[in-house]
């Protein structure tokens, strides 16, 4: 509402002498509406509509009152008071030109829904098909966005794309039970190891097993084959279908662990001085205002960027900020065997989390932690059970069968 005020133009008035009461039902009659009214022994204080000022006096010349302006607040006023400022007219033009160019483009990208698929890797992608800051908003096709999103993101159930302003605002659905869409195929496929180990579990679900519980697998040994025999009654092999093998292969290897750890380490002191520099960034182009970091002989920075914007979806190329310089000294410590150990016993289990993440079990840790010198290591085995498949074409000629099957098989046909 107070937006609109500014827009149209208000005006605080006094209203003196005469009948108030009256003055107050005509303008009721009238439908003009009084704000934020203050009454007193001297006067009647309200604030009312620039457009409805004149209607407001015609009033108070019949009621025997006299209005006094006491204050006046919008656009129009100040259109009026630098009416002659032909500078600030063509500065008004210019910024109302600038933002309507700026609604041309796209400036900033909002994804909603995503887990799996990171906001970065969601940003390369449609970089990779056009889609960018900087470029034009009608050249965005949300529909071929959505379309292109399904196919070539399995995880992705439903995605929905719209353009508001320059914001483009993307929602997306993701399947959590996808464990990798098996897609159909007229090729076939064989699934063999990607690396050495023992086989802990396999269940076959198209395709011909090669290898059973407890084998040692070699790296590219097949372990699923993509051709499945056809037998005749006495169990002769009279002819070859290639599938897409389909399997879960369990296999556990070995995992060679080593990390080492100096005695001796660097750690920042800060002294608490500071630098900060006032920073405008409009695309690739930065100004700063500041010092920056004299009279800091070592420091470390930080950086903050706020987008300036309209409104949540008419966001302008020009982000305004900070970098704050923090100095530091850099002194020298030694690790206890304690430290140490709790050091490298922290890495080792950042390390088993992310192979937990990524549905690797852990079997057994064979590692210890010792010092050679001044060197802490930690070094041994990791037994690891995880799919360690991938998978290849079977070839053409698997599939032939010898000419002398060929014609046995055609043999029993004619008899």
């Amino acid at each position: 509402m107070a937006g609109f005020k500014f827009i149209y133009g208000c005006v605080t008035i006094h209203v003196m002498s005469g009948s108030r009461e009256r003055f107050i039902n005509m303008c009721h009659h009238r439908k003009i509406c009084l704000e934020h009214v203050i009454s007193s022994d001297e006067y009647l204080e309200a604030v009312i509509s620039a457009r409805n000022f004149r209607t407001a006096c015609e009033i108070a010349k019949k009621t025997g009152n006299k209005i006094r302006i006491k204050k006046k607040k919008g656009i129009p006023f100040i259109a009026f008071r630098y009416r002659k400022h032909y500078s600030f007219v063509a500065g008004v033009v210019l910024c109302m030109a600038f933002i309507y160019i700026c609604s041309l483009f796209l400036f900033n990208i909002t994804f909603s829904g995503n887990s799996s698929l990171t906001t970065p890797v969601l940003t390369r992608y449609l970089e990779s098909i056009g889609v960018k800051n900087g470029c034009r908003t009608a050249c965005i096709d949300c529909n071929d966005i959505e379309k292109k999103m399904r196919e070539d993101f399995d995880e992705i159930t439903w995605v929905a794309a719209a353009v508001k302003g320059n914001h483009l605002y993307i929602s997306i659905k993701e399947n959590d039970s996808f464990e990798g869409e098996i897609k159909s195929t007229e090729i076939p496929e064989n699934i063999i190891a990607s690396d050495d180990g023992t086989i802990e579990s396999i269940i076959t679900r198209s395709g011909t097993p090669l290898v059973k519980k407890g084998d040692n697998v070699e790296k590219g040994q097949v372990l699923v084959s993509g051709i499945v025999n056809i037998c005749d009654d006495s169990g002769e092999v009279i002819a070859k279908r290639g599938v897409t093998a389909d399997a879960d292969v369990l296999i556990k290897t070995e995992m060679i662990y080593n990390d080492e750890l100096s005695e001796k380490y660097e750690n920042k002191v800060f002294t608490g001085k500071t630098r900060v520099n006032a920073v405008i960034r409009a695309g690739k182009y930065i100004i700063s205002i500041g010092p920056g970091s004299v009279g800091l002989k070592l420091c470390d920075k930080k950086e903050d960027y706020k987008t300036l914007k309209i409104n949540d979806d008419l966001y302008l190329p020009v982000s305004v900020g900070k970098i704050t310089y923090y100095e530091y000294k850099p002194e020298e410590y030694t690790y206890s065997d304690e430290e140490a150990s709790a050091v490298l016993n922290g890495r080792l289990a950042r390390l088993l989390s992310q192979l937990n993440q990524k549905g690797v079990q852990i079997a057994d840790e064979r590692v210890k932690i010792f010092k050679n010198n001044d060197i802490y290591t930690c070094a041994g085995t990791l037994i690891l059970i995880s799919p360690q498949t991938v998978k290849e074409n079977v070839a053409a000629d698997e599939l032939a069968m010898p000419d002398s099957k060929i014609s046995d098989g055609e043999k029993k046909e004619s008899n």
